[in-house]
């Protein structure tokens, strides 16, 4: 190739191993590094994972999460392993308490207008990872 444009900030990411195989393979030698257009990220880096026993916990974790965001009004989409684990959460103590909630499912019709709607300031949606990215 003479040029890859519009790698999307990964290139200053890579390893030496994947730093060589551009060099070496696709034969690009000369890079350019741009800021991204749309100003620094906002993803927020504070957020961690967390290893917890037993369901409960779980559940109040992801609770815990969704009732921060919401305060704050920002619409928040959460991604469940699989559908039964999405309904474990909406059917718990904690699920119960939200009040502004979609649940979608791979056989969920008009997804595209449940997607619309999930970015709404407050909204709450549940999708199972089939709807995840990668």
């Amino acid at each position: 190739f003479d040029s890859i444009l519009g790698v999307t900030g990964t290139l200053s990411t890579l390893s030496d191993k994947e730093m060589s195989v551009i060099e070496t393979e696709f034969k690009l030698l000369e890079y350019t590094y741009m800021p991204s257009v749309y100003g620094d990220s906002k993803l927020d880096q504070t957020l961690r994972p967390l290893v917890l026993d037993g369901r409960a916990r779980h559940h109040q974790a992801v609770y815990n999460t969704i009732a921060d965001l919401t305060k704050r009004n920002r619409p928040t989409l959460v991604y469940f392993q699989d559908e039964e684990a999405m309904d474990a959460f909406a059917n718990s103590d904690y699920g119960r308490q939200l009040a502004k909630v979609a649940v979608v499912r791979e056989s969920s019709r008009h997804v595209s207008h449940h997607v619309e709607e999930a970015v709404k300031p407050g909204m709450v949606t549940l999708f199972p990872s089939f709807f995840g990215r990668g």
